[in-house]
């Protein structure tokens, strides 16, 4: 059950679980542009990410990459994870599909929590903006970073990791 919207619209919606409570907290001071959060993911360099570990097993991951075409995009999922993956500037493209829908092109693997899909004419597509926010859980398959408002858009984003258990 992916869910896509704005930041502020999801957490009205999520406001009562208790870790996205925790995440959400962390995603307001990465969408303030005084926080140092939010200085910190800009000052990333492009095709850099950063890892920092929250609390309750969470962790993000901060970056800057320039989009790609869907053809040098892959679908992916994860067991242990949900990902909640927030536009801090720039955009792009995220397609996403259930996972049984999907054939396997790289089996599971533990140490990465990520299967890696084939390509799939059969999805649905969410056209992101800064603080748009996409919320994918292990059943949904999800393939982001893809060009949108232009070729090589810049973009910067966090991924917060919320563990399913």
């Amino acid at each position: 059950m992916a869910a896509f919207s704005y930041v502020v619209q999801l957490q009205q919606h999520f406001s009562n679980h208790p870790k996205f409570q925790k995440a959400f907290h962390y995603i307001v001071q990465a969408l303030e542009p005084e926080s140092e959060i939010y200085k910190r993911i800009l000052s990333t360099p492009i095709d850099h990410y950063i890892r920092y570990e929250l609390e309750d097993g969470m962790f993000v991951i901060e970056q800057c990459y320039r989009t790609k075409s869907r053809e040098e995009g892959f679908f992916e999922s994860h067991r242990k994870y949900i990902d909640m993956q927030v536009i801090v500037s720039g955009s792009e493209m995220m397609e996403f599909s259930d996972i049984t829908n999907l054939t396997i092109e790289t089996q599971y693997d533990e140490e990465k929590d990520l299967i890696v899909y084939n390509h799939s004419k059969d999805t649905s597509v969410f056209k992101c903006g800064q603080n748009s926010c996409a919320i994918f859980w292990p059943e949904d398959a999800h393939m982001p970073c893809l060009d949108y408002q232009e070729k090589n858009g810049l973009l910067y984003k966090t991924v917060v990791k919320v563990p399913v258990a």
